[in-house]
């Protein structure tokens, strides 16, 4: 899997459902195969279409300020 970001990092606070957090947006690609006996298959690559990917720094709960 490869994922990239380009954009800059927002900021989310939700106290409403008590968590706060910051993310960044991004695109991803995943690239795999699965082999047993006889049989094997490979994910479509050119097929993909990523259509949000985020990585996440979240705080919530007791952590939650």
């Amino acid at each position: 899997m490869t994922w990239s970001g380009g954009v800059p990092v927002s900021h989310v606070r939700d106290p409403a459902n008590g968590f706060t957090g910051r993310m960044v947006t991004g695109t991803s690609h995943v690239s795999w195969t699965v082999t047993m006996e006889g049989f094997s298959f490979t994910a479509d690559e050119s097929g993909q279409n990523s259509l949000t990917s985020e990585v996440w720094k979240e705080r919530n709960g007791v952590f939650f300020s």
